[in-house]
């Protein structure tokens, strides 16, 4: 069957396509291109808008510097003073005396006073303070757990005068079994360090007072107990090594301190200084034949005759060995020789064990004597100088007391033999008094005295030798 299409159809569907192609050609071309981005507007086409301004709490405005308080500034003075006075203290003894004039300084108090603990007697003893009345010092004591003072020590704190109100019955009658005496117990500071009770400082009624007075004298109390310990440490280890162990004498080394501090004060006040070097006679004899225990015996017993025939003021130390010395300041040379020969003559008459078995017969020492500033200008020139005269009276047959001459006054090794006629003296003495015009008499300090040299004639003088000097006069003690 033949179909036949007309052309105005053909042309009809021909448009017809041309515009669907056309149609989906721009459909893909809208939604395959990218969007453009929308434009800015220009800033200064920009509408401002002003917000609320942040309200940010202003911080209070600055203030000028407050004065210090004078008071407190005071208290640091005297806190800081404290703590360096207890810490250079020599000794635990000069503690309290530091804390008694910072109370006294500090809060105004007319009064303080300071007990020590005794562990032997389990006693608090006065023994020191400020503004007490007479006589109270060293007579008060309190029995630990007894009085205000005791049962503040047993409580272990600081107790105000109202607090002992509040205790009970039974404490009241302990604290009330023991008076005051007239001591200031307003407030009774115990102090104690590591469990160790050193004793209790007592103050009247302060005229300066804090609301925290109480924890402020709290700490000065613990502050005192540390440096008490510390003192007592430093005090036992520095007596350790002052102190001669066998004969509680003291040692060489102190004595070479002492004897340089006191060349020193001498120099500048003018007195006199001697020194006493000693040792006992044949001592390795009496060790080699008794023993060393007896002779250690033997040194102790020579370092009590030291003390016995000294002045406390004197310093009397072992020097090594048998060797013993004594510093003497403000005696001549002849007051030492006087003390010197003392004590050679209490230690011969002495009855050691086994002294009948020396050489002499008996126990003996020699001694040199020296004095500053005739025989030496130092400490050490001095030393020697007793340490020469030593040697010239164990040279000489020992048993002896020898003063050191200087040579442009005496020759060396011109001295006296020891007594041994029946008036105590030597026949050079006597002939030397004699000639003197002071014959007879006895005199143990002359007995050793070096000779003086006999008068020379002169021989242009018709009235023929001139009379020998006087004899020199001793003090003994």
């Amino acid at each position: 069957m033949e179909i036949s299409v007309s052309l105005p159809l053909i042309l009809a569907g021909a448009a017809v396509a041309l515009i669907a192609t056309i149609e989906f050609v721009y459909l893909v071309r809208r939604f395959s291109r990218k969007k453009p981005a929308k434009a800015e507007t220009p800033i200064r086409e920009r509408q401002v808008v002003l917000r609320p301004p942040v309200v940010v709490p202003s911080l209070p405005p600055p203030t000028s510097p407050q004065p210090e308080s004078a008071d407190a500034v005071r208290l640091v003075i005297l806190f800081t003073d404290m703590v360096k006075k207890m810490n250079a203290a020599k000794s635990a003894a000069d503690v309290p005396g530091v804390l008694a004039r910072t109370l006294a300084d500090m809060i105004g108090t007319p009064s303080v006073a300071y007990f020590e603990y005794k562990p032997d007697e389990e006693v608090l003893r006065l023994t020191d303070g400020r503004g007490l009345p007479p006589g109270l010092i060293g007579t008060l004591s309190f029995p630990v757990g007894h009085g205000k003072v005791g049962y503040a020590a047993q409580k272990g704190m600081v107790m105000e005068d109202r607090d002992f109100e509040w205790e009970g019955p039974d404490e009241k009658t302990r604290i009330a079994s023991v008076p005051s005496d007239g001591e200031p117990t307003y407030f009774c500071l115990p102090m104690i360090y590591q469990k160790q009770l050193f004793g209790v400082v007592t103050v009247a009624e302060p005229t300066y007072k804090t609301p925290h007075l109480k924890k402020l004298l709290a700490a000065l109390a613990d502050l005192t107990a540390i440096a008490l310990n510390n003192a007592r440490l430093v005090g036992g280890y520095k007596q350790s090594a002052d102190t001669d162990g066998l004969t509680g004498l003291f040692s060489r080394g102190y004595l070479a301190w002492r004897l340089a501090e006191e060349v020193v004060r001498c120099q500048k006040s003018r007195d006199p200084l001697s020194i006493l070097m000693m040792d006992v006679d044949n001592f390795k004899h009496y060790n080699d034949t008794n023993g060393h225990p007896a002779g250690d015996e033997v040194l102790r017993r020579v370092a009590e005759a030291l003390r016995r025939n000294f002045r406390k003021t004197d310093i009397v130390a072992r020097y090594g060995g048998e060797e013993f010395s004594v510093v003497m300041s403000g005696l001549k040379k002849d007051q030492a020789f006087a003390l010197a020969e003392r004590l050679r003559a209490y230690i011969e008459a002495q009855d050691f064990p086994h002294g009948a078995k020396q050489p002499l017969g008996r126990v003996t020492i020699s001694a040199g004597v020296a004095t500053f500033p005739q025989d030496a200008a130092t400490g050490e020139e001095l030393i020697k100088a007793a340490d020469t005269a030593l040697y010239e009276a164990k040279h000489a047959g020992r048993n002896r007391v020898v003063q050191h001459l200087t040579a442009d006054l005496f020759a060396e090794g011109d001295f006296l033999e020891p007594a041994a006629g029946p008036s105590g003296r030597t026949a050079v003495l006597e002939e030397f008094l004699a000639g003197a015009g002071e014959g007879g008499g006895n005199s143990a300090a002359a007995d050793r005295t070096r000779s003086t040299p006999a008068a020379q004639p002169d021989a242009g003088d018709p009235a023929g030798p001139k009379p020998a000097p006087a004899s020199p006069s001793y003090w003994v003690p």
